[in-house]
């Protein structure tokens, strides 16, 4: 129960990281992003990184 949790809140994250374009080819080539609608530094985009890696872990483990 609670790794589905985790998968649904993760899984939030990166839709809106995905929605402010963090995983276009901007982010891909880690070039910072210009679009005003998002603050992301370079730390959060980490963040974000590890985070996908993060979701694939849990989906790993709930099959």
């Amino acid at each position: 129960m609670y790794a589905s949790g985790r998968l649904k809140r993760c899984l939030q994250l990166l839709g809106e990281a995905s929605w402010c374009g963090v995983q276009s080819s901007l982010y891909t080539k880690g070039q910072n992003l210009t679009d005003r609608r998002c603050q992301f530094s370079k730390k959060i985009e980490f963040d974000l990184w590890m985070l996908g890696k993060l979701c694939c872990g849990i989906l790993s483990q709930e099959i």
